[in-house]
């Protein structure tokens, strides 16, 4: 709030490959639009990098907007929503922004399509895309920490076990 004027925001969610070899079982399941074998890691953080939660139960060929539709954080925002609408807890959505297949959702905060120059919706957009810098830089500490999950790094595990290293991590 105090940095980028937008109130009651508790996070900030964006998808992220972590890469991995071959799989031998459902390999087309985990090529990714890269050209590599990948699981697709959906992550949310707060304004202070802490990553609040990690799912990466799907390989690649998943949308981000399969992984989100079937995460505990969407569910746990539906619920919270359900109960209180006046509640003001947002979370700010950086996943593809002109993709028709996430839908609209009342807890969820993504810039405008298409605004025009020097409009609010444009303002916005620039502030929303100033935010977005954090998940961005979450996601490239939390990878250059831990380098099992960098970019380029292609273990040799299981998919299953790649995301469990992705959740101890991240714990």
């Amino acid at each position: 709030m105090d940095k980028y004027k937008i109130p009651g925001v508790i996070g900030c969610i964006d998808g992220t490959y972590i890469g991995l070899q071959r799989p031998s079982v459902d390999e087309h399941m985990y090529f990714n639009k890269k050209g590599y074998h990948s699981v697709n890691a959906m992550i949310m953080c707060d304004h202070t990098y802490k990553v609040l939660a990690i799912n990466c139960q799907y390989g690649r060929a998943a949308h981000d907007s399969l992984v989100w539709r079937h995460s505990d954080q969407r569910r746990l925002l539906q619920e919270r929503f359900v109960v209180n609408r006046r509640s003001n807890a947002w979370v700010l959505f950086f996943f593809s922004t002109g993709d028709s297949g996430y839908p609209m959702e009342p807890w969820c905060i993504t810039p405008y399509r298409n605004p025009a120059d020097g409009s609010s919706e444009s303002t916005f957009n620039d502030v929303h895309s100033k935010a977005r810098c954090i998940i961005e830089r979450t996601i490239g500490i939390f990878k250059g920490r831990w380098r099992i999950l960098g970019y380029g790094n292609r273990g040799r595990y299981h998919p299953t076990n790649v995301a469990r290293f992705a959740n101890v991590c991240s714990a």
